[in-house]
């Protein structure tokens, strides 16, 4: 498994004179260490310039991920290098870094851990008297507590909020003694103790000096040094484009600006049910711009029975099912000469769909949480989580959007770097000072696609089965979209065979019986390991009965339950 861990032993590590770090390598595992503190990390030769460990005048740092531009200037090549020589000599410095990563930095007496903007490769710790341990991993840290003793306890509000939401709010795990390091977090361990300081948190104030065509042009050139910057790190390392392509309008735009720029020979990856709308338009898509197409069929669900693996890369932190079909494509593929995986992750969230309507409103539970079993069980520690943000964009920003959504990447890192250029903080902070007016139901996002690139609109998209046009956002054209959607609905409804989704979930479990065995074996096995939580054991035997959503939920904990605490 991809991932690294940092523990360190308080009372060997601080009051040493100096720091004498020794470096090996034990079953293709780096190992690094000194006095008091042991690093453990897996490395990719493919990305030995962009992170690892660097150590210097008697201090370490570690990089993991990758970093596109520092102080507004792009980093071309030897990323640690010139990152650790920055954080050292000013910590806060990283606010100036931008890109997917996590990192810290051991100097005498002191460790500072550091998260990017958007959490999109997150950091879980855990402090007492005697241990500082961190890992981009749960289950990992789990494992590395309970090897030196320290008794671990469920958390309640995340396996609630795991089982109603699909995922956990917050810094919370479904492990009481360890916490997710928050977004733009410097987190200070000292002799002193630990200390946390938040560099930056991403706004919602509307530029309301800006019009329409403003916004088009500033979106066209943000995101355009977000491509460049991900496609041209590729070229650096000599390694060729992978991307995702879908049904949808984000991972077109990412495939449309890359041509525009000049980036050739991509490769495009999709997956779903053989013959959705989903795979004839993505091969549509890659047709239109020369990329070398490759599908992945999830015809009859069986990735679905692939629980304990999804759930050892998440940590429990999200449901299964969510990342599952990525896993199941990634682990057919030969990434030995690929780069990053690019993808449109959130694209459609930050310009529009993660408003609750035309204007700011209070953060809230949507309709399907209000009416879900479990509603009264999270209430507390939803109005709690709740607090902590102005709006609903920002709740959803934060939560749905950096502890959920990247599950998928918890897949695509055992593989190979991801990057999302939507996910520039740059084009964050500009999609998230549009007027909501200006871009809820997309509108702007439609506007930005027919005027910069307007190829992009000649094909449709699945979610309306319309090719996404001006012509769709004027009455009466307006009520095409809706309507389509109605229809689909409708049918799956109606319909147990109709194909609404790329996961047809309906569909493969009124089909595949061999499924349903499966699943409702697997939880009927691992239910033990609720034995001693009453009341959650008979909360999970009632969703159990429910829909297919609930079953996936359980399942997950379930799975969490036996890796993390037996």
């Amino acid at each position: 498994m991809k991932m690294f861990s940092l523990h360190i032993k308080k009372i060997d590590f601080f009051g040493q004179d100096a720091l004498g770090f020794s470096q090996k390598n034990e079953d293709g595992k780096e190992l690094v260490s000194c006095k008091g503190a042991t690093l453990s990390y897996i490395p990719d030769v493919r990305f030995a310039r962009e992170e690892g460990v660097r150590i210097s005048q008697g201090a370490l740092s570690f990089f993991n991920g990758l970093a596109y531009e520092y102080k507004g200037k792009r980093i071309t090549s030897e990323s640690i290098s010139l990152l650790s020589d920055a954080l050292h000599e000013n910590v806060k410095s990283v606010d100036e870094v931008k890109g997917d990563f996590s990192c810290f930095t051991i100097a005498k007496n002191e460790i500072s851990l550091f998260s990017c903007k958007t959490n999109s490769k997150p950091v879980f710790y855990f402090s007492n008297k005697e241990h500082f341990i961190c890992a981009s991993n749960v289950i990992e840290l789990s494992r590395i507590l309970k090897e030196n003793g320290i008794a671990i306890t469920l958390d309640n509000d995340g396996a609630y909020s795991l089982l109603s939401f699909g995922y956990i709010l917050g810094i919370n795990t479904l492990v009481s003694e360890i916490k997710r390091l928050t977004p733009s977090t410097i987190l200070t361990l000292s002799d002193i103790g630990v200390t946390t300081h938040e560099y930056y948190k991403f706004n919602t104030t509307a530029n309301t000096q800006l019009k329409e065509a403003d916004f088009i042009d500033q979106l066209d050139s943000t995101f355009s040094r977000a491509i460049d910057n991900e496609f041209s790190k590729d070229i650096g390392l000599g390694l060729s484009h992978m991307m995702t392509i879908s049904g949808g309008m984000d991972s077109r735009m990412v495939m449309a600006y890359a041509d525009k720029l000049g980036y050739t020979d991509l490769n495009a990856i999709t997956f779903s049910q053989s013959n959705h709308s989903e795979h004839k338009i993505a091969k549509k898509v890659s047709e239109q711009y020369n990329a070398n197409f490759i599908f992945h069929p999830l015809d009859g669900g069986d990735y679905l029975k692939n629980i304990d693996e999804p759930v050892r890369y998440n940590g429990g932190t999200c449901i299964y099912a969510g990342a599952g079909h990525t896993l199941s494509m990634l682990e057919t593929l030969d990434f030995s000469d690929q780069g990053i995986l690019h993808t449109g992750q959130l694209g459609d969230a930050v310009l529009g769909t993660y408003l609750a309507g035309p204007q700011r409103e209070q953060p809230k539970l949507g309709r399907s949480l209000k009416a879900h079993p479990l509603s009264d069980k999270i209430s507390n520690y939803v109005t709690e989580e709740f607090q902590s943000y102005e709006n609903h964009e920002l709740f959803k920003l934060y939560n749905k959007g950096f502890n959920e959504i990247f599950n998928g990447y918890r897949m695509i890192e055992q593989f190979t770097p991801f990057a999302s250029a939507f996910m520039d903080e740059d084009f964050i902070k500009l999609a998230l000072s549009i007027p909501p007016s200006m871009k809820f139901d997309r509108k702007l996002y439609y506007k930005w696609m027919n005027s910069a690139v307007p190829e992009t609109t000649k094909v449709k998209i699945t979610a309306t089965n319309l090719p996404p046009k001006n012509l769709y956002l004027t009455p009466p054209f307006n009520l095409l979209p809706k309507f389509n959607s109605y229809l689909n609905l409708a049918k799956y409804a109606l319909i147990p065979g109709h194909v609404v989704s790329m996961n047809p979930f309906k569909k493969w479990f009124a089909e595949n019986e061999s499924l349903n065995l499966f699943l409702n074996a697997y939880a009927m096995e691992h239910l033990i390991y609720l034995e001693g939580y009453n009341e959650l054991r008979l909360d999970c035997e009632n969703l159990l009965k429910g829909g297919f959503n609930d079953t996936f939920k359980v399942l997950t904990l379930l799975s969490s339950m036996k890796q993390l605490f037996n």
